[in-house]
């Protein structure tokens, strides 16, 4: 699906999320909502808003980092509400699918485990 510009903005859990959609290498339903193949993981989403070529990126505030410990490559505005736009290659905790949950492999160390 690999979108040559602008950036996909979806939604997670009431919040804006976004990501090059030159990066995005795929969507795709799962048990848990959408999942956003980025060049560094699967993100999860509820719902993906839109491929937009015009999303202004401002570099975060240093106030967002004391907020959000996660790396991201900057802030946006779209239709009204506030993005944080994430670096594809370091996807947040998160936000990142995690399929041991998913599918309920817990390694054999929950209950009746090792």
């Amino acid at each position: 699906m690999s979108a040559a510009g602008g950036h996909l903005v979806w939604e997670r859990d009431g919040a804006l999320w976004a990501v090059p959609g030159g990066l995005v290498e795929g969507l795709e339903r799962g048990a848990g909502g959408l999942r956003v193949r980025v060049v560094g993981g699967v993100v999860v989403a509820d719902r993906v808003l839109a491929l937009t070529p015009d999303l202004a990126v401002r570099p975060a505030p240093l106030a967002l980092s004391r907020l959000w410990p996660q790396p991201v490559a900057g802030i946006a505005v779209f239709e009204r509400r506030p993005v944080v736009v994430v670096d594809p290659t370091r996807p947040p905790h998160a936000l990142v699918e995690t399929l041991e949950v998913e599918h309920g492999d817990d390694g054999g160390e929950g209950p009746g485990g090792r």
